[in-house]
């Protein structure tokens, strides 16, 4: 009986004590006043767990690491930009680049090497084919009357080159007739390795649109788009040449000759 009655009495003790509460350790409530003041940085740390003092002004942890957050991915996300940037530059460049004759290294009529250094500071009509084809012989023709009746306009010389796309066909001694028959005195005939001069010439033929030569032309051929200039071959047309020895203009290679040397006029006095 004896031992119940002691557990008892401490079940009572126990019931009491929870009733009035936890007894502050001496001197805290007068240090604290009558009631704490709970402060909204005070909650803040609460939630966020720790205070960080800040340029003399206590915030809360977790604002922080939201803000190093929210500034290091606008950061991340400004480099990548630039670096995208900067990296596209080469590519808008060789897209927008005029394409030009500078890769030009072959063997003229004469026998001898002919670079793009001997067109720098010209303007040349280039035409383009095989001498076996008869419409490619027609083609040289037409570039050497276009190219003086258009000096003949503006006083501006015209240098006609055709650059052969069979040179295992096309021989020195067959530019030099040809050219001989062709009677313009400044005819550049060339053959050999004509494959930069081709891969330019299509690139700048991609680049055209069909309209401008359905303002020479005049065929429905021509005014279907874009479709109608990757379907033609390179050697469909004739191409103006600027004394930097970039591509400029280009033309049908069976367009008149008095509309091709209007349009070459037009196109040296821009």
């Amino acid at each position: 009986m004896s031992r119940a009655r002691t557990v008892a009495s401490l079940c009572r003790s126990l019931r009491a004590a929870a009733a009035v509460g936890p007894t502050p350790p001496m001197g805290l409530a007068a240090a604290a006043g009558a009631r704490p003041v709970v402060t909204s940085a005070a909650a803040g740390a609460a939630i966020s767990g720790t205070m960080m003092r800040v340029m003399g002004v206590d915030v809360p942890y977790g604002y922080v690491l939201g803000t190093a957050l929210v500034v290091g991915f606008g950061a991340y996300a400004y480099e990548t930009l630039v670096v995208a940037r900067e990296g596209m530059q080469p590519l808008t460049a060789e897209i927008t680049r005029h394409p030009d004759i500078k890769s030009l290294r072959m063997t003229s009529q004469d026998g001898q090497t002919y670079t793009a250094q001997n067109l720098m500071g010209k303007w040349a009509l280039i035409d383009m084919g095989s001498l076996s084809s008869t419409a490619d012989v027609k083609g040289i023709n037409a570039i050497c009357r276009a190219a003086e009746a258009a000096q003949q306009r503006t006083g501006i010389a015209i240098t006609p080159v055709f650059v052969s796309l069979t040179p295992h066909r096309d021989r020195v001694e067959d530019l030099k007739r040809v050219v001989g028959a062709a009677g313009h005195p400044g005819l550049v005939a060339l053959t050999g390795d004509a494959d930069g001069v081709l891969e330019s010439a299509n690139k700048y033929k991609s680049q055209q649109k069909a309209a401008v030569l359905s303002g020479v032309k005049g065929d429905e051929q021509y005014k279907k788009g874009d479709m109608a200039m990757d379907e033609s071959y390179v050697s469909s047309f004739v191409y103006l040449v600027n004394p930097a020895g970039e591509f400029v203009a280009l033309w049908p290679k069976d367009v008149t000759i008095p509309l091709l040397s209007d349009a070459v006029s037009r196109a040296v006095k821009e």
